[in-house]
């Protein structure tokens, strides 16, 4: 059997230091393509940021009882989202009507945040304006009573500088009317303050949209730079297709930034991704470093050149660093490809200059070596590896539970949609709709789409699906297929997605668009006493237990910043947050088991060796006697999910106990474990319809978050000091004989044992693709937890 790897590649990603720059003609651009398809730049075609979505640098109010009218250069928000009058004072009795009037450009620092402040019961907060008069000296005061001399403003902060690069600013601001039924629009923050603060009167709120703010740029089509191992000396060893894309969703750019503007004060941004074909999850670090390879671009853009102050503007280009690996270990691939990221902005190096990495940076190399060769994949026998770099990094066996592994995240799409929220995408997703997730924070993209496809289990997603969607592949949009997708919340700042894709916006909390028919599904539709179990588990778990997580969470974080190396916090850590997806996990895997509990009596005996007709769901499965079976009230629900793809793929897959959607390359193994997760589904349906029959008081636990606690109490940490890290300190950058390394294990009374490098799996010779290799030679290997839980049972029933 073919030991399991930790990490399959790494690669360097930018615009490299050979070749002309071309246009990535993949992605829209503002530029226009020369007949060489390098890129033609023009003195119009630096901003790409649309005029409407210009920063707001000024706003003002206006008192048209007053007669007073918009300035010069300013836009009037006249009207609501559904064409009401945005007068202020909407309905107010015997207040002035005031609108509010916004300036777009580049002149000044933009404006970041809006606010609303109740004079009298809020303090000001620091760098924070106040709109206390009109244009022309008039009371900017919103409500006015004669019982009150409490003033409502409106406030505002500005940036320290109007040097801003990739950063958020507001560019859209709008009034809604909550009790005419208008909500935000897509986008928009609302302002949870009632400008109306009397009886009587409408419910008016500001809202406000922020974007990211670009400085002058020209997009161009990145290279793979250097990638590890090196695909010439292992062709056995493929590098994924399309990876540039992947890591740069939103394009690769040069950009022209002020020389006030440096490196440091450009945060590099960590993302994540997967690729479906290949089963692969991707870790990346984006990043700028220089680009004074001005010669090259004299060719592609004379303009753009002739436009640079060498004294006061430099060029920066958009660069990556990326990890593949078949196990999504994001929190340690992100730890790791910081640590090479620190190395490569030490150094110095830039790659329009230098393609070579190794050649430059020694130390890399030896990272990269260790890193891929030497720390080994946690096992059952070393469930938890520590490997003490810079910057240390903490490797924990995924757990054994059963239910499909993937890189969700419960706690992230809990914490940004909210019950009530994550219960309508929940629906959504049941019933397949067309579902865009997004988020202007990439990083917590994937394991958001991720935790939504888990909760459909035991259904798995037939349709399209696409945790990171670059900009490139966004016309899958319009396919006539439901899908689920995620894509950088940028995107609404070039085009619209089709009216029929509900679009779920993880920064503002909010969910809109679909079909006619499904802008009347609601969650009233899910089986009325499993729902109720369901979401005041849920809320029980927002409100308490995850609020209790995150202090917990920080105060390890801070303890952490002291002692980086204290491999017992960052274990802490890791069981926290552990325990807590667990928990969330389980309450839809209940929901689920009760809705389809029984499901297998309406399974339909098979008769004939499976072929292309005899695998149709009508013949596998009695759909009237299920759908009779669940009760009138919930028919609206069963009727709709029956007709789903999933429903039909799952009843085949239980028919047949096998899965056509592993192809040729999957392992038995990866299909082993398909076919145990729907055991265990069984497993937990008859558990809990044993618990509902013998009328137990405590819901029996389906997923065992105390085996979690008590699992990493007695386990072992393995150690690994690797002896590199050392020389690092001295200033050298030489190579080691790894086999004089040694790893320790450390119990949790810190006992250290020592343990020969060389017992560790060679990883360094890769083993050709054999069929053989990945079937267990012991029967014992071959059964699931679940079956050797019984087994032991069994023994322990007769032996007693």
């Amino acid at each position: 059997m073919d030991e399991k790897r930790l990490v399959d590649h790494f690669a360097l990603i930018g615009v490299g230091s050979t070749g002309s720059i071309k246009r990535d003609e993949l992605l829209p651009t503002a530029s226009t393509p020369t007949g060489d398809g390098s890129l033609q730049f023009s003195s119009r075609n630096y901003d790409f940021t649309p005029q409407h979505q210009q920063p707001i640098v000024d706003l003002a109010i206006i008192d048209r009882t007053h007669g007073e009218e918009p300035p010069a250069g300013y836009e009037t928000i006249w009207t609501t989202p559904n064409n009401f009058s945005a007068n202020l004072n909407h309905s107010g009795l015997r207040n002035h009507e005031m609108y509010l009037c916004i300036r777009r450009g580049r002149d000044k620092p933009p404006i970041t945040d809006i606010g609303v402040l109740f004079e009298g019961r809020e303090k000001v907060m620091e760098n924070v304006s106040i709109i206390e008069t009109t244009l022309h000296g008039y009371p900017a005061n919103i409500f006015s009573s004669l019982f009150s001399k409490e003033r409502t403003l409106i406030t505002y902060r500005r940036a320290a500088t109007m040097i801003l690069c990739n950063s958020l600013a507001v560019t859209d601001i709008c009034v809604i009317i909550e009790n005419k039924g208008e909500t935000p629009p897509h986008s928009f923050n609302k302002i949870n303050k009632n400008l109306n603060r009397s009886m009587l009167g409408s419910d008016i709120y500001l809202c406000y949209k922020k974007s990211v703010i670009y400085p002058i740029r020209m997009q161009y089509r990145p290279n793979i730079l250097y990638t590890f191992p090196l695909t010439h000396d292992n062709p056995s060893c493929k590098f994924p297709d399309k990876t540039p894309m992947f890591c740069f969703p939103m394009g690769a750019f040069i950009e022209r930034w002020p020389s006030k503007v440096t490196l440091q004060s450009v945060t590099p941004s960590f993302s994540t991704f997967l690729l479906a074909n290949t089963k692969q999850y991707g870790a990346c670090i984006s990043f700028y470093e220089l680009f004074n390879a001005y010669d090259r671009l004299t060719l592609t853009n004379n303009d753009l050149i002739n436009r640079i102050d060498i004294d006061n503007d430099h060029l920066y280009a958009s660069t990556c660093i990326v990890l593949f690996s078949r196990y999504p270990f994001f929190d340690t691939f992100r730890r790791f490809l910081f640590t090479i990221y620190q190395l490569i902005a030490s150094s110095g190096m830039i790659t329009c200059n230098h393609n070579q990495l190794i050649d430059h940076i020694p130390l890399i190399e030896q990272y990269l070596k260790h890193f891929f060769y030497d720390v080994p994949f946690p096992s059952p026998a070393k469930p938890r590896i520590f490997v003490q770099y810079e910057e240390p990094l903490l490797i924990v066996l995924p757990e054994d539970n059963g239910l499909p592994q993937n890189g969700a995240s419960f706690i992230d799409l809990l914490k940004n949609l909210g019950t009530d929220n994550t219960l309508t995408l929940f629906l959504h997703a049941l019933l397949e709709s067309k579902l865009l997730i997004h988020s202007l924070r990439s990083s917590v993209l994937t394991g958001v789409v991720e935790a939504v496809n888990s909760m459909l289990f035991p259904f798995q997603w037939q349709c399209s699906y696409i945790p990171l969607c670059p900009l490139a592949l966004s016309d899958v949009l319009s396919a006539p297929i439901p899908f689920i997708i995620g894509i950088d919340s940028r995107y609404f700042d070039l085009c619209e997605p089709p009216a029929d894709v509900i679009c779920v916006d993880l920064d503002t909390n909010i969910i809109i668009g679909g079909t006619d028919e499904q802008k009347h599904w609601s969650v009233k539709m899910f089986p009325e006493k499993p729902f109720k179990i369901l979401k005041q588990t849920l809320e029980r778990i927002e409100c308490q237990d995850l609020n209790t997580y995150q202090q917990n969470l920080h105060e390890i974080r801070t303890r952490l910043k002291c002692n980086r190396n204290d491999f017992e916090l960052r274990i802490r850590m890791v069981k926290t947050e552990r325990v807590m997806e667990t928990r969330i996990r389980e309450v839809f895997l209940r929901f689920m088991c009760t809705c389809f509990s029984g499901y297998e009596q309406f399974l339909r005996p098979i008769t004939r060796r499976p072929n292309l007709s005899s695998t149709d769901a009508s013949l596998l499965f009695d759909f009237d006697k299920f759908l009779h079976s669940r009760g009138s009230s919930d028919s609206r629900f069963y009727s709709h999910i029956v007709h789903t793809q999933m429903f039909a793929r799952f009843i085949e897959e239980r028919s047949f106990l096998s899965s056509s959607t592993l192809n040729q390359t999957t392992s038995i193994l990866e299909d082993h474990h398909h076919n145990y997760s729907l055991v265990v589904f069984d497993d937990c349906c008859v558990r809990l319809k044993q618990s509902i029959e013998h009328n137990k008081q405590t819901p029996i636990a389906l997923l065992d978050t105390h085996e979690i606690e008590k699992r990493f109490s007695a386990e072992k940490t393995t150690l690994i000091l690797p002896d590199f890290i050392d020389m690092s300190h001295s200033g050298t950058n030489g190579h080691l004989d790894s086999n004089n390394r040694q790893n320790q294990i450390i119990s949790n009374g810190n006992r250290i044992h020592s343990q020969e490098q060389n017992n560790l799996p060679n990883l360094r010779v890769p083993q050709e693709p054999s069929a053989i290799k990945h079937v267990p030679n012991s029967p014992m290997v071959k059964r699931s937890k679940l079956e050797r839980d019984k087994c032991q049972k069994v023994i322990f029933r007769d032996l007693y």
